[in-house]
């Protein structure tokens, strides 16, 4: 009986231990807003300059930075709408705090920039009166700029505040309004700026001034607001602060809800705010040809700034942990460009007369797989009834214009026959494993590799089963049992077609019939979708943790190590870490009960990954393997999206 009343004894202490240790994490992950997840600095020298980080919201299409760290001044704006990111001006509003009992400008001090999701600020110290300078978004159209000042001195403080205006010249005209002042550009684009006795000094700079006295303790504020339509500026009340901060810890609770128990930490979870802040810089509203809302790649980069289909579908799928809404738009910006035959284009633009939408090949399939995460998440019938048939479509279209041999595997192709245009179709533009490949003609329009690819099949078998899925939910248990029919076959002709003796999945040739024997990140495809056996998965495991293989300072890259062709540098998709590869990967090993290594590797992953866990430091495209260092476009979309997902399933 002693010995059972110890043991009772242990087991109580354990429990409370537990608690206490839950209870000290629930209290980590603080729902107040991270601060500086990322750093706004720099200063535009010209209308053309490059692109620097900016803070936006809402689905704006114009933004701002913090300038530097001497004085109270934001930079930009930056006009996303002219010219694929021009800059209206270097800081369009530059404050001067001139002390009128010295009759001298008041030094600056103690000055702060602070960045959260929901709004940009700086503050200091002037002439003895704390200053606050804001700036959140109301709406896609209109942002608001305050200046809070409050005499934190003992004395009444007699100052004159002046801010001075002026944009980059070449094309644009300065016009007075009854608000203030517009800018027209030399594309027609106009952005109004409208604050209290705005005056016009010259064709590219305006003025305001305003004395205040203020007694000790006391307060007060001057509004300014920058939009991008007329009507916008007519609204009296829009969205304060406090009412943008509660919105943003809403969102970002509902992410925290979800983080799995690995990752229930303050850094972790800081992580995720980084991840949100990036997708909302690249959030833009409809515009132009663009008639859904959804996410640049990278605002950062000029030739981002348009939808890409496979990008499309890894956002909707992590955006659906928040903002189902947004999710579902994001998917339909796609679909609004399906043609009859069920073809999604690779890419669209605001301005086709700018940049055109690519229609020459379309992206891998898994549009189906962030439709049903965005429904679950919202529950909207009404969405997944009027997508599924286009679901279905896109997806026989495969069957249709990419198997040349008709024997239920499909290739990557193009519609105008070209090698380069079938490359980007798979999404891995310069992939070793195409580097013999070869075109065959379906038919006029339709082109094929010469080489059924793993990753292709492994999506299309998973798409299958989400679409056994949706027709079940819609209440068509025939579409679901001949969905689920199909996959049942696909199974096996993958297995038979791609599986080799050495325990790894490739692509085969379908002349030679010969597998592309390299081993790449394709291979993990089948974990992902959940073809695999349970023996295979071990084999396919002992690739992936391979310190010579892909199991480098940061693993799963999207070539083994071993390959002659690998180049970790630079070698966009021949050795670099890509996070949905990765993702890929780890999900993959969730799916098949080997969640130990999933979750060590995603920890590697993130904290290996150069500035992925440091505040300030933004997101790349891609990363070195071996040193880590993040390459090509930064504040890059898909990257926050696949770090939210192994973060949250």
């Amino acid at each position: 009986m002693r010995n059972l009343g110890f043991i009772f004894l242990f087991a109580v202490l354990l429990i409370c231990c537990q608690d206490k240790n839950d209870s000290r994490d629930a209290q980590a992950l603080s729902t107040t807003l991270p601060n500086r997840m990322l750093d706004y600095w720099g200063i535009p020298e010209s209308k053309n300059d490059e692109m620097l980080a900016m803070f936006f919201d809402c689905g704006a299409w114009f933004g701002f930075g913090h300038g530097d760290s001497t004085d109270l001044n934001f930079s930009g704006p930056i006009l996303l709408q002219e010219e694929r990111g021009s800059w209206l001006s270097s800081q369009l509003l530059q404050l001067n705090v001139i002390d009128l009992e010295q009759g001298t400008n008041a030094k600056m001090e103690q000055v702060q920039s602070n960045a959260y999701l929901s709004h940009i600020e700086k503050k200091g110290v002037v002439g003895g009166a704390k200053f606050l300078q804001t700036i959140h978004f109301h709406s896609d159209q209109l942002a608001i700029h305050r200046c809070a000042v409050e005499n934190v001195s003992d004395e009444k403080l007699s100052l004159e505040l002046v801010w001075s205006g002026h944009v980059f010249g070449e094309g644009r005209e300065l016009v007075e309004t009854e608000r203030g002042i517009s800018v027209i550009t030399g594309s027609g684009e106009v952005f109004h700026i409208a604050g209290p006795n705005l005056n016009l000094n010259s064709d590219s700079t305006f003025a305001f001034s305003k004395i205040i006295e203020l007694k000790s303790g006391e307060r007060t504020e001057i509004e300014f607001k920058y939009a991008t339509d007329s009507d916008a500026m007519e609204i009296e009340k829009p969205i304060a602060i406090h009412e943008r901060i509660a919105q943003k810890e809403a969102e970002l609770e509902r992410v925290y809800q979800r983080l799995k128990k690995d990752f229930q930490s303050q850094v972790y979870g800081d992580l995720a705010a980084k991840c949100l802040l990036t997708i909302q810089a690249n959030w833009r509203t409809p515009r132009g040809e663009l008639k859904h809302a959804g996410l640049f790649p990278s605002y950062h980069v000029r030739y981002f700034q348009g939808f890409w289909a496979w990008d499309s579908w890894k956002h909707a799928a992590a955006i659906s942990l928040y903002n189902p809404d947004l999710a579902q738009d994001q998917i339909l910006a796609m679909y609004d460009y399906q043609d009859t035959t069920g073809f999604i284009p690779d890419c669209i633009f605001p301005d086709s007369t700018i940049e055109q939408h690519n229609f020459r090949n379309s992206k891998p399939p898994l549009s189906a797989w962030a439709a049903l995460k965005a429904f679950e998440a919202g529950r909207d019938t009404s969405f997944l009834r009027m997508l599924y048939p286009k679901l279905v479509a896109q997806h026989e279209w495969w069957y249709s214009h990419r198997d040349h041999d008709r024997n239920g595997l499909c290739e990557y192709g193009s519609t105008d026959g070209t090698l380069i245009a079938a490359k980007w179709e798979s999404g891995m533009d310069n992939a070793a494993r195409f580097d013999n490949t070869q075109m065959l003609k379906n038919r006029e329009g339709a082109y094929s590799m010469d080489q059924e690819s793993v990753d292709l099949n492994a999506f299309l078998y998973a798409e299958k089963y989400t679409l056994q899925r949706m027709a079940e939910i819609l209440q068509s248990p025939q579409e679901a049992a001949k969905f689920e029919l199909q996959a049942k076959r696909l199974k096996s002709r993958m297995k038979y077609r791609f599986f080799r003796g050495d325990g790894w999945y490739y692509d085969r040739n379908i002349k030679t019939n010969q597998h592309i024997a390299m081993k790449g990140s394709e291979g993990w495809t089948p974990l992902w979708a959940g073809i695999t056996s349970r023996d295979e998965a071990k084999l396919i495991r002992e690739y992936m943790i391979d310190t010579n293989q892909f199991y480098l300072h940061m693993p799963f890259q999207t070539l083994s190590a071993a390959e002659k062709e690998f180049q970790p540098n630079f070698g966009y998709w021949r050795g670099p870490v890509w996070f949905d590869q990765s993702y890929f990967a780890v999900a993959g090993l969730k799916r098949v009960g080997l969640g130990n290594t999933a979750y060590k590797s995603i920890r590697r992953l993130l904290n290996n990954g150069e500035g992925i866990m440091e505040k300030g430091m933004p997101l790349r495209e891609n990363y070195n393997p071996i040193t880590g260092e993040g390459m090509e476009a930064e504040h890059f979309s898909w990257t926050a999206a696949c770090i939210l997902l192994m973060l949250t399933e």
